[in-house]
Formats: structure tokens, C-alpha cells, sequence
């Protein structure tokens, strides 16, 4: 955490995952983690192996980074807003690891979209009409 320094506008949101059963899915893992998607997971793993947060070391990784002193502008405390921390299967001979970073203004949204509507999350049900893109003289 500390070769990133300042460089991403902190305070961060910052996801580690460690396993997958491949690096891509380990980075994959790290974009949704890092947007929270992964945010009800199991806190323990089981005999079948499933993915699950480990809170334990979220709360140790969170207390490491605000004694960084590297905080927003100034220095400080407040590195990052929030560690997660996925543990998924992975395959005896690797162990990937992969870690993501989302500055303080990090905005994500859900949607669907479909041929002139979306669908948000925010609304559910409501489509929304696609701005059309005639000219003001119709064409």
C-alpha cells in the first residue's frame, strides 16, 4: 500500500483477493470486490471451498494503512475509507493475488439497457426514455 502513495486521489476503497482459479479471475474478482459487489459473502469458508470475506484481515489491513501517514493532501490517517478482502478457491500449485484501488469519489451504477430505455437500479421498474438524437429541426 505504500508504494501507492498519493497517486490515486485518496482516501481509498481497496480490494485484495487472494486465490482465483486463474489470474483473470483473481482481477476480475478485484474490480466487483472494489465496487463492493462481493460486500454479502459468506465470513468463512467452507469443505466445498466457497469464496467468503475474511473481515479479520480487513480490519488488520485498514489499521496498517491509516498508520501509513499518507492521507488525502496533507498526510494523516485516512488512506483508505475501506479494505475487503475475498478469499477464493484456488488450485494447489498457484496462489493469485490481486489488488484494486477506487478513489473517494469512486461512482458506480447498475443498469440495463435495452433498445431506447434503461432500466437503473435507483428506479427498478421505471424505464427511462433514451435521449433521442434528432436536431432541434427534426432531422
Amino acid at each position: 500500500m505504500r508504494t501507492l502513495g498519493t497517486a490515486a486521489c485518496p482516501p481509498y476503497h481497496i480490494a485484495f483477493v487472494i486465490g482465483g482459479t486463474s489470474a483473470e479471475t483473481n482481477l476480475k474478482t478485484v474490480k466487483l470486490a472494489s465496487a463492493h459487489y462481493y460486500d454479502e459473502l459468506p465470513t468463512e469458508g467452507n469443505e466445498h471451498g466457497q469464496a467468503f470475506r475474511d473481515i479479520q484481515l480487513e480490519q488488520e489491513l485498514l489499521e496498517e494503512a491509516q498508520k501509513l501517514g499518507l492521507g488525502a493532501q496533507f498526510g494523516g490517517k485516512y488512506f483508505a475509507h475501506d479494505i475487503r478482502v475475498i478469499r477464493l478457491p484456488r488450485h494447489g500449485a498457484s496462489c493469485p493475488v490481486g489488488m484494486g484501488v477506487s478513489c473517494s469519489a469512486d461512482r458506480n451504477i447498475k443498469a440495463k439497457i435495452k433498445p431506447r430505455r434503461y432500466l437503473d437500479r435507483k428506479t427498478g421498474t421505471q424505464p427511462r426514455p433514451v435521449h433521442s438524437t434528432r436536431t432541434a429541426s427534426g432531422r
